[in-house]
C-alpha cells in the first residue's frame, strides 16, 4: 500500500513501492519509502527506501562469521556490539531531460548496510543514459560506474566495490514485418577478485537489493525463450571477470499470430 499526492509541479509518494532509474541495468528495488519527483522541464527524482531494519537472526550471524567460534560467541555474548546493526538502506538521485524524440539523464545510487559487527558494507553507482526514437530507428544506452566498501574490521584490509559497464541496444525497424536488433555489452571485471588469491575487490554489475539482475539480452528479469547467450549475469559471466559481448536479433512476421526469432551472440569474459 501507498499514498501519493500528485500536483501540476510535483510528485509525492510514500509507502510500499517500486523505483528503478536509468534503463534499470544497476538501479533498482522494491522497497518501502519514499519517492519525490520534480516535474520541471529537467526532471529531478529523490528516494528513499529501507530495505531492512535490524532483522537478523542468530543463524544469520552464525553464517556471517562462519568457522570463527571465538567471535561468534563474543557476539552472543555481547562483547561484539551489534546494537545498531542490520539497517539497510537505499538513496537514489536522477535527474533528466525528455523530448518527443530523445531523452537523457543521470542519476547516483547508493545501498548502505550496516554488517553484524557494526561495519559498513555500502554500495554505489552512477549511470548515465540515453533513449531515442527516431521512426524506423531507435536506440537506448547505459554507462556505470561502480563503487562503495565492505569493511572487514580491526586488523583485516577491507575490499573494494569496483565496476564500470556499457551497454547499446540499436533497433532498425526495415518494414512493419521485419526488424532487426543489435546489442552490445562491455564491463570492466578485476584481477583481485575473489578467485584471484590476492582477495581485495569485488565486481558490481548491480546494486545489491534483493532484487533479480536484469537480463538484457531478453530485455527482462528472466530468461526468455529466445536467447543465444547463456543465462547467468552478461555483464559478470565468472567471478570478477568483465566480459565484452554482442548479439544480433532478427524478427520477422511471417503471417499474423505468427513470428519468426532468431539471434546469434558472441561472449568473451
Amino acid at each position: 500500500a501507498y499514498l501519493q499526492i500528485e500536483r501540476e509541479l510535483f510528485m509525492l509518494r510514500g509507502g510500499q513501492q517500486w523505483n528503478g532509474f536509468g534503463i534499470t541495468l544497476a538501479a533498482e528495488l522494491i522497497h518501502t519509502g519514499f519517492y519525490f519527483k520534480l516535474k520541471t522541464p529537467v526532471v529531478v527524482e529523490l528516494m528513499y527506501g529501507k530495505l531492512d531494519e535490524n532483522g537478523r537472526s542468530d543463524t544469520d550471524v552464525a553464517l556471517v562469521l562462519g568457522s570463527d567460534l571465538n567471535l561468534y560467541e563474543d557476539y552472543r555474548s555481547g562483547a561484539v556490539d551489534n546494537a545498531t546493526t542490520n539497517d539497510r538502506d537505499q538513496y537514489a538521485l536522477q535527474v533528466s531531460y525528455a523530448s518527443e524524440m530523445f531523452s537523457v539523464g543521470g542519476y547516483f545510487s547508493e545501498n548502505r548496510d550496516r554488517t553484524v559487527l557494526d561495519l559498513d558494507n555500502d554500495q554505489n553507482v552512477f549511470g548515465l543514459w540515453a533513449k531515442a526514437n527516431f521512426g524506423m530507428f531507435s536506440f537506448e544506452t547505459e554507462m556505470d560506474f561502480f563503487g562503495g566498501e565492505m569493511e572487514m574490521g580491526p586488523g583485516v584490509r577491507d575490499i573494494d566495490y569496483v565496476g564500470a559497464q556499457f551497454y547499446f541496444l540499436a533497433s532498425v525497424k526495415l518494414s512493419d514485418v521485419f526488424k532487426i536488433d543489435g546489442e552490445f555489452f562491455y564491463a570492466q571485471g578485476t584481477d583481485e577478485g575473489s578467485d584471484s588469491g590476492n582477495f581485495q575487490e569485488i565486481q558490481l554489475s548491480c546494486i545489491d537489493n534483493g532484487m533479480d539482475d536484469w537480463v538484457p539480452e531478453t530485455m527482462s528479469h528472466l530468461d526468455g525463450m529466445y536467447h543465444v547467450l547463456p543465462s547467468w549475469d552478461i555483464f559478470e559471466p565468472w567471478n570478477d571477470s568483465g566480459v565484452v559481448a554482442g548479439q544480433l536479433s532478427l524478427e520477422f512476421t511471417a503471417a499474423p499470430g505468427l513470428t519468426l526469432h532468431g539471434q546469434m551472440g558472441y561472449a568473451q569474459a
